[in-house]
């Protein structure tokens, strides 16, 4: 899954408004795929707050979920620069409150990665 959102990631780089619209919606096709919100579920079901863990995120990531969580942040993030104005009020306004699930990210200690930090510095 990580390369699939690497890919994503670089389809968005340097700003670019045709891919970042594409994602979203895809006007010529009979069905559309909106993968800025698919992604953005994505990281709602890595992070735990489909469980209602959100609040327990330090201790959900683990090392294992830690390089995927920042893949998908990046990519969500290409999604969203240049400014790609429709990309960011579809991460907003989706019913996954995205902008929940990033603040928790932000804000919560990864309490059981601060704890391998030390026994790897230790060892």
């Amino acid at each position: 899954m990580q390369l699939i959102l690497h890919f994503l990631q670089l389809l968005c780089e340097n700003h670019n408004p045709e891919f970042q619209n594409y994602l979203r919606i895809q006007d010529k096709h009979k069905t559309n795929y909106n993968l800025v919100c698919e992604t953005l579920k994505f990281l709602d079901a890595v992070c735990g707050s489909q469980t209602g863990l959100l609040g327990l995120l330090g201790n959900y990531i683990n090392e294992d979920k830690v390089d995927l969580t920042n893949q998908t942040l990046i990519t969500l993030t290409e999604y969203c620069q240049g400014p790609c104005h429709d990309n960011q009020d579809a991460i907003v306004n989706h019913e996954s409150n995205g902008i929940d699930i990033i603040i928790a990210i932000v804000l919560n200690d990864m309490t059981p990665l601060n704890q391998k930090i030390i026994i790897l510095y230790l060892n």
